[in-house]
């Protein structure tokens, strides 16, 4: 597994992170968080360097850098090496660029997007491959990992179906503990194919702790096979995400 572990960490950069924290200054300038309190327990579990998945919905480019404000903001330093998983189409502009160098992004083939040609067929079973290695990889080592389960942004602002796929990433270390959130403002910061972004409040919601384990185990009782069991388990966080978006009115 360390052989794989350089090529997603090296991707990290000094200076991009401090330039998305100036920007953020700008562009996020208010981030209320609630449910503070579950933070505390996660920042506890990753110090005990057990493995930790944040899961939420996804509005726009600007969701991760404003989790991560509401964790450097907070004084949450173990929670500031949360890394993302995101989706190629990230990468194709300049401020995805930024992103992936500023937060060390893990690559994850979008399910929304049909490989052309035998060509990108064989980079979306890598990217995946690899993706799963680092996942494993990063949970091992004391890096939380934060996953957008609807595959790609909401198109309209509503809250879409998980990925049952999601469950490959979530089950790769025993016990991973979840924490699901919500997130409002965001496509005010930065909506689709909106070239500058807008300065604008962002609401999070971060809900209870899951023991993704524990919840393995109970609906694998009532499913007849396994993709019906992560698409319960998918259906289950998705509840919770709704959850942690309730709490925000």
């Amino acid at each position: 597994m360390k052989e794989v572990a350089p090529k997603v960490h090296q991707r990290q950069r000094e200076v991009p992170r401090r330039i998305m924290e100036v920007l953020n200054s700008i562009f996020l300038p208010d981030i209320p968080v609630h449910g503070i309190e579950n933070l505390e327990i996660a920042q506890k579990l990753v110090q005990d360097n057990k493995p930790v998945v944040f899961i939420g919905n996804h509005l726009s480019h600007a969701d991760f850098p404003a989790v991560y404000e509401s964790f450097r903001r907070n004084g949450f330093p173990e929670l500031e090496k949360t890394i993302p998983l995101q989706g190629p189409r990230v990468g194709r502009i300049l401020a995805g660029k930024l992103l992936i160098h500023a937060y060390n992004v893990i690559r994850v083939w979008s399910p929304y997007e049909e490989p052309k040609n035998d060509k990108e067929k064989q980079k979306l079973l890598r990217m995946n491959r690899e993706a799963l290695e680092f996942v494993r990889f990063d949970l091992e080592n004391g890096y939380p990992i934060l996953i957008f389960a609807e595959g790609g942004r909401s198109p309209d602002g509503t809250l879409q179906e998980f990925r049952p796929t999601t469950t490959n990433y979530l089950f790769q270390v025993k016990p991973t503990t979840v924490f699901t959130f919500g997130i409002k403002g965001t496509r005010e910061v930065h909506a689709p194919k909106q070239i500058l972004p807008d300065a604008h409040r962002v609401d999070i919601a971060f809900n209870t702790p899951d023991n993704m384990e524990e919840i393995r185990q109970e609906f694998r009782r009532t499913s007849s096979n396994k993709q019906e069991l992560k698409e319960k388990v998918m259906g289950y966080l998705r509840h919770r995400v709704y959850q942690s978006l309730n709490m925000l009115g």
